[in-house]
């Protein structure tokens, strides 16, 4: 069964790419500033650096890409040669450690922090060991350099954690975010099953859903639904409306009157508006009120 690669195992081309370029400016500046006669382990460092970097580019092997001491480690250790085979102490690739320092940023755990700092801080004393022994160890520029060291990987350290947090903080206001387009959405599916139920919730809305189910139910060539309060009505039609009478026919008014008022089904035979058949009111209310609307 095939899987995908996770986050902490996918490849990593920029930083694979970073390495690749400044091993060549390395290995360029080393052609044009020392003679090739006993720098044999620089230009190694270099060429191995190149190859780090082509593979975190491709995604092997995978230790690279899943655990990020190897890498600081790695980088500790090539930039110490190179340190010790161009000057030790004077060496020009110094700043070479800050950059292997930011590594330090992407470690997960404190503990690891520490070994990593650790390794960085003390990787550059025994690199000036190497190149001149003892003796300049003890100089003032090498201590200050190594503190120096120490508290660039302090202040990555605070900043990965800083960047971490507002990490965490994106990804919390990202599934707040998720959580509340669910709910909208779940809202809208909501209000769109129940639209016809709050149609009815207006005057107008019921008086729409009574006159198409009336007009549906009784069959006949039109349906005609009023509301009354008082003296004052609302009223609406739905069917044919060339053979609807007005609602101010006296017969119509009539009709409705009566059938509000008596709370009771109400039909007339007589002739209308040109109809013959019959007419019917059926009042609309509730029990304990007088009847609205026919």
């Amino acid at each position: 069964m095939r899987q995908t690669k996770t986050a902490s195992t996918a490849a990593s081309p920029g930083a694979g790419m970073l390495r690749m370029a400044l091993a060549v400016i390395v290995a360029v500046l080393l052609s044009q500033s020392w003679p090739s006669a006993g720098m044999e382990g620089a230009y190694l460092a270099a060429g191995i650096a190149f190859l780090f970097g082509v593979f975190l580019t491709l995604g092997w092997p995978e230790i690279l890409l899943r655990e990020r001491l190897v890498r600081v480690f790695l980088d500790c250790a090539l930039v110490g040669v190179l340190a010790a085979y161009t000057g030790g102490a004077e060496s020009p690739f110094f700043p070479l450690y800050l950059l292997a320092a930011l590594g330090i940023a992407w470690i997960d755990t404190r503990p690891k922090v520490v070994v990593a700092t650790a390794a960085l801080v003390a990787g550059y004393p025994v690199a000036v060991v190497a190149a001149g022994g003892f003796g300049d160890l003890v100089s003032t520029p090498v201590a200050l350099r190594a503190g120096f060291i120490a508290l660039f990987c302090v202040v990555a350290t605070f900043l990965a954690s800083e960047v971490q947090g507002l990490k965490r903080l994106a990804i919390g206001l990202s599934s707040t975010l998720a959580k509340e387009i669910d709910r909208v959405e779940s809202d809208e599916n909501l209000i769109s099953e129940f639209s016809p139920v709050l149609k009815v919730l207006s005057l107008e809305g019921i008086l729409e859903w009574t006159v198409e189910a009336a007009h549906a139910v009784g069959g006949g060539s039109y349906a005609h639904v009023a509301a009354l309060a008082g003296n004052h009505h609302q009223s609406l039609m739905e069917g044919d409306f060339d053979v609807c009478p007005s609602w101010w026919h006296p017969a119509i008014q009539r009709l409705v009157l009566q059938s509000c008022r008596g709370d009771e089904t109400v039909r007339s035979d007589e002739e209308i508006h040109g109809i013959k058949g019959f007419f019917m009111a059926v009042p609309l209310g509730t029990d304990e009120e007088e009847k609205w609307g026919p």
